[in-house]
């Protein structure tokens, strides 16, 4: 129960009793469960990181569902490291966070996160080793590309937010473009930023 001021105008008792309201909103059956995405998770790890089974048989693997910003991530405990496609240290412990909206996503953009997600058992960053396995096992990089949006270069010219400039469908094209743009940047004396989102 709870209890709202009443404002001056109406001259009724100074408080009055307001029904609690159910909001019903209609939210999509999800496409996988946690379960579920914890089974994917070890599958496409198994393929991703072939010859590492023994070594991520002893991850321990749980699923969380978020409100977040980004539609899936993964936390690890330890520092993993692989060398090319080999595994050598794996973190003991991976929580793999999930955004509510992902999970009604269709099943194979689920599928495409999880992918994703596995080669961080290897390269928690994304840099280049990471690109390398991503583009070997043509595992998207980031939601964007599964959709087709390419890598956009994008400028921050003063203004409070990034406009993109250009469209790319590889990022070594979306980076000669941004290398291009920075020295014309360089020319013109006034602050800028530049990045490359994908």
């Amino acid at each position: 129960m709870s209890l709202r001021k009443i404002s001056p105008k109406r001259p009724v008792r100074e408080y009055e009793h307001i029904e609690p309201t159910v909001r019903v909103e209609s939210a999509a059956q999800p496409t996988m469960t946690s379960t579920e995405i914890k089974q994917e998770f070890i599958r496409q790890a198994k393929e991703v990181w072939r010859g590492s089974d023994k070594l991520i048989d002893q991850i321990t693997v749980d699923v969380v569902i978020y409100d977040r910003r980004t539609r899936m991530g993964v936390v690890m405990s330890g520092r993993p490291k692989a060398i090319n496609d080999i595994l050598l240290r794996v973190p003991s412990h991976v929580r793999i966070e999930v955004d509510r909206k992902t999970l009604s996503m269709p099943k194979e953009t689920i599928v495409g996160c999880i992918k994703h997600e596995t080669i961080h058992l290897g390269y928690p960053r994304h840099d280049e080793d990471f690109r390398r396995v991503a583009a070997q096992h043509n595992i998207p990089i980031s939601v964007n590309q599964m959709e087709g949006k390419g890598f956009r270069v994008q400028t921050k010219l003063g203004s409070r937010k990034y406009e993109t400039v250009s469209t790319h469908e590889t990022l070594d094209e979306a980076k000669a473009a941004g290398h291009k743009l920075a020295e014309e940047l360089r020319k013109d004396g006034r602050p800028w930023r530049l990045r490359i989102y994908y």
